[in-house]
């Protein structure tokens, strides 16, 4: 593989995601390239209700985008500006009547902001340029090394880059092989819901529904809603009849819309009120169904190595909480401004940290926003016929609103800022072990070192060590994890890494290989590890707490061979009071590794976790370099 210095990034994917990535990269002069499979710049779908965090993430990668955005938006007439919806009932009832108000939304200053897709596609294109672009270019697949990632595409041309960013959507080709295409990680799945969408003209529906149609509503009824919003400057209105098909099949890989579903369509409008039905009686009679997916299996990380995906290649979610570009756009604002940082060395490692630091900075944020809009769609389709059982409106409308205010009032800037300090502080941790690489003389052999080591897996090294070892399959690991204060982990990828509900025992504990994710099933992985002289049986190691009048610090560093690096693994450090420092570091490209810790989160639930974690103090390895090393 070639080169890739001086630093250089390939986005792959033209939509608003890869655009808004490629501005923000040409605003802090990182070198990047483009690649759009289409012969231009094109976007699926008509509107677009961009959120107030949409409009902020955009005004951070360059001010005059907001602006932009503003300009190419209709908003709701005055003095209504600052609503962002309207919630209303879509059928009567014991308590309330066709049509009545429940609750009015705002969010000022930017209140209800709808664009066409296309057009604001056509805006963002123009700012970012054509010099850094490169059409009817569709991925076939990319491999990376060391040196950088090669981009393979279908017309039989390479690419070379440093950096590989999966801008591609829900039918991302990055995520496809990165994950391979049988993984279920790669698949999306159909969540539940179908849309009847149809745009309208404002002066028609006005003088159907009255003047409510002039500003962006949502009305719930029986196992739906409907939305409506002004598009086009106030001349149309943009509608979305949804309906809950929780039961219902759809093959992936077939079309997602289907045409001509009068007959649904029909169905669907049973038990609403006189207000949804004389909106749907101006639709074509016949309309299509669109499908809605998402990917419901997600891995531990979005970065490999050199590679990541951002939007909806790494988060695809359904539209019910009215945040999916936006998000998109926000990756793409923290990504830029962690690339920024990188110097024009294509030195491996600050690359891969910089994917990680975005990576674990960023999935919390984008998780939490999936699942608010994975659970919306329920909250609205249930919403009616849970007031008819007696629901609690004003506690329910509390906590959509709760939701809303979370995604919309969240602090972007130092989100970002704190990526970057992420990102430096492990670069600075790399370049210090560096220096003390460089500086110590070999290793030594201390005389308590495992005689049933292979002679094969022990080799010195340039460390100031006492002792290394290189262990393979079936490690583990008992440490002396005394007066723990502080922790940082991320699981890497397991189907036996817990649900954040889980107990903490049995994040942290583990008997047995895990068994699904253990490479040793691959017979290339084992051809591979065989000649490499590593030890499949493995063995049990203790370790006896580590004395010394001396602060000193146990290093074990997970690292990789010649070997395709799964997704997931990221750097993991436990600190440990003074004078001892256990650090636990997994380098991107070790095959299945299962290490469980505690994430961040469970540190957040107060102090008796760290008690847990002080009884609980076993890890399992799949393999290891160990180093006791002085400081």
């Amino acid at each position: 593989m070639a080169s890739t210095s001086p630093l250089h990034v390939a986005i792959v994917g033209g939509g608003l995601c890869g655009i808004a990535l490629g501005i923000a990269l040409k605003r802090r002069n990182v070198p990047f390239t483009l690649y759009e499979s289409r012969s231009s710049f094109t976007e699926i779908g008509a509107g677009i209700n961009f959120s107030p965090a949409g409009v902020r993430a955009l005004r951070l990668i360059d001010p005059s985008l907001g602006e932009k955005v503003f300009q190419l938006a209709t908003r709701n007439e005055p003095p209504n500006e600052d609503v962002w919806m309207y919630w209303r009932y879509g059928a009567p009832g014991p308590k309330h009547k066709d049509g009545a108000l429940i609750k009015t939304i705002l969010s000022p200053p930017t209140g209800s902001m709808t664009l066409h897709r296309q057009e604001l596609l056509k805006a963002l294109a123009e700012e970012m340029g054509s010099e850094n672009a490169k059409f009817n270019k569709k991925l076939r697949t990319y491999t990376q090394d060391e040196s950088g990632v090669t981009l393979r595409f279908t017309d039989g041309t390479e690419e070379n880059a440093s950096v590989l960013v999966g801008c591609d959507g829900i039918h991302s080709k990055v995520r496809t092989t990165m994950f391979g295409a049988d993984s279920k990680l790669s698949k999306a799945v159909f969540y539940g819901s179908i849309v009847y969408r149809a745009v309208l003209s404002m002066d028609q529906l006005v003088s159907t529904i009255g003047p409510s149609a002039r500003s962006a509503q949502i009305l719930m009824g029986p196992g739906g809603y409907l939305i409506t919003y002004p598009v086009n400057s106030g001349k149309n209105v943009n509608c979305g009849f949804w309906a809950y098909r929780k039961d219902m099949e759809w093959d992936p890989n077939s079309d997602w819309l289907v045409a001509k579903q009068g007959e649904n369509f029909r169905n669907d409008q049973e038990g609403w009120g006189e207000t949804v039905k004389s909106v749907l009686a101006l639709y074509d009679q016949d309309p299509a169904m669109w499908a809605a997916f998402e990917h419901g299996h997600q891995p531990e990380s979005f970065a490999n190595h050199r590679v990541i995906l951002i939007g909806d290649g790494a988060h695809s979610m359904p539209p019910h909480q009215g945040s999916g570009a936006a998000t998109a756009v926000e990756d793409a604002y923290v990504l830029g401004e962690v690339l920024s940082l990188l110097n024009a060395s294509s030195a491996q490692m600050p690359i891969v940290e910089a994917l990680r630091a975005v990576d674990q900075i960023r999935k919390p944020r984008f998780q939490r926003v999936h699942k608010y809009s994975s659970e919306g769609g329920p909250r609205w389709f249930d919403f009616y016929h849970q007031t008819l059982e007696g629901l609690d409106v004003e506690e329910w409308v509390k906590e959509g609103e709760a939701r809303l205010n979370w995604i919309w009032s969240f602090d972007l800037e130092a989100h970002a800022e704190e990526a970057k300090a992420l990102y430096r502080e492990r670069s600075t941790d790399l370049s210090k072990a560096a220096s003390m690489r460089c500086a110590c003389g070999p290793a030594e052999t201390p005389a308590t070192s495992p005689s049933s080591e292979p002679e094969s897996t022990t080799r010195s090294a340039a460390t100031c060590v006492f002792s290394t070892y290189e262990l393979a399959e079936g490690i583990m690991l008992e440490l002396p994890f005394h007066d723990l204060f502080r922790a940082r982990a991320i699981s890497p990828m397991s189907r036996h890494v817990a649900t954040r509900s889980a107990p903490l025992r049995q994040r942290l504990f583990l008997d047995r290989a895990p068994q699904e994710s253990t490479p040793l099933t691959n017979p290339i992985f084992l051809q591979k590890l065989r000649r490499s002289g590593c030890n499949l049986q493995g063995h049990k190691t203790e370790f006896p707490e580590w004395r010394c009048s001396r602060p000193a610090r146990l290093m074990i560093t997970i690292q990789p061979r010649a070997l395709s690096p799964p997704p997931g693994i990221l750097a993991e450090m436990l600190l440990i009071q003074p004078p001892r420092l256990i650090t636990v570091e997994i380098l991107q490209g070790c095959v299945g590794t299962a290490v469980h810790c505690f994430t961040d989160d469970l540190m957040e639930r107060g102090p008796e976790m760290v008690e847990s974690v002080r009884t609980y103090t076993r890890l399992y390895l799949l393999k290891a370099k160990i180093s006791k090393t002085r400081t």
